[in-house]
């Protein structure tokens, strides 16, 4: 009975002890563990920023898209706790896709983790051109020009056009891939600039006021716009009707759809001037539309 007693109090020692050399290593692990869990969301964050900054490369057509396989190494990329090693940018023009390599790296207390991740976009140009914009205003019922206001450039009124005619998209797709989409702004927003799209909730119009006020690229307003300040350079397109009044100067084009008999009305000391570059730059704005992330993998 002795005996047993000896073998039942060995056996509880040696499990305690077994226990509490586990719980003494785990604890010495902790440490180590955290940095590598830390290192593993670091470099997958850095992972994302590659990929995005490669992204703005290539719809930035920083990146030639004619075929076949090209890599950006780098030195001193810093990112976070870590830094992009190198970026491999895979072309296949037959299928118009694009596939994004980064290589990335986290170093931490002396403890360092690679990484690759990547991206699939679709590469899908629209040729479209400036073709049909020619004039100043085109508008769908009549335009009145009062006062000293300028208008250089044609003045086309009742006309007949349509969106995607002008710019290769839908509405739908234009305001899905705007830069911008603005919901009942507030007068003078900014920024407005490469495409952007305003809606309107409670809101009547869309109000540009201040002199100061600068915009450009591709206007999308979405119900009624009143201009008596600023300047614009690109295109204006108003769902609703237009009214330009005070100093504010558009160099361009605009297009007035309106719902009334006399949808543009321009009055005071206005320039509205067709510039035929002015025009031009806004349709390279319409490339970037044309790239589709397919996958992404961190």
């Amino acid at each position: 009975m002795g005996k047993l007693v000896i073998i039942f109090i060995l056996l509880i020692v040696l499990v305690t002890v077994t226990i509490l050399f586990s719980a003494r290593e785990n604890v010495d692990r902790m440490p180590e563990m955290i940095i590598k869990n830390e290192l593993t969301e670091q470099v997958k964050r850095i992972g994302t920023y590659a990929l995005t900054y490669a992204v703005k490369q290539v719809t930035a057509y920083s990146v030639p898209l004619s075929g076949g396989s090209f890599t950006q190494k780098f030195d001193h990329f810093r990112v976070f706790e870590g830094a992009i090693d190198s970026l491999k940018y895979t072309i296949n023009a037959s299928q118009d896709s694009v596939i994004i390599r980064a290589y990335t790296y986290c170093r931490i207390s002396g403890h360092e983790i690679y990484h690759e991740s990547e991206t699939l976009m679709s590469y899908a140009p629209k040729l479209v051109t400036p073709n049909g914009v020619t004039d100043a205003i085109t508008a769908a019922g009549k335009v009145a020009v009062k006062g000293s206001a300028a208008v250089k450039g044609g003045i086309v009124e009742n006309a007949t056009f349509y969106f995607k005619e002008i710019f290769g998209y839908t509405k739908a797709e234009m305001e899905a891939g705007a830069t911008h989409l603005y919901i009942d702004p507030e007068n003078n927003i900014i920024p407005i600039d490469n495409i952007t799209w305003v809606n309107f909730i409670d809101n009547d119009d869309f109000q540009i006021t201040e002199t100061s006020w600068e915009g450009g690229g591709i206007l999308i307003v979405n119900g009624d716009m009143k201009i008596t300040g600023g300047h614009f350079v690109g295109i204006i397109w108003v769902i609703g009707n237009l009214r330009v009044d005070g100093n504010p100067i558009i160099e361009g084009a605009v297009f007035v759809e309106g719902e009334t008999d006399i949808t543009t009305t321009v009055i005071g000391d206005p320039l509205i001037m067709y510039d035929s570059d002015a025009v031009s730059s806004t349709y390279l704005l319409l490339l970037a539309s044309a790239f589709d992330l397919l996958t992404w993998y961190e």
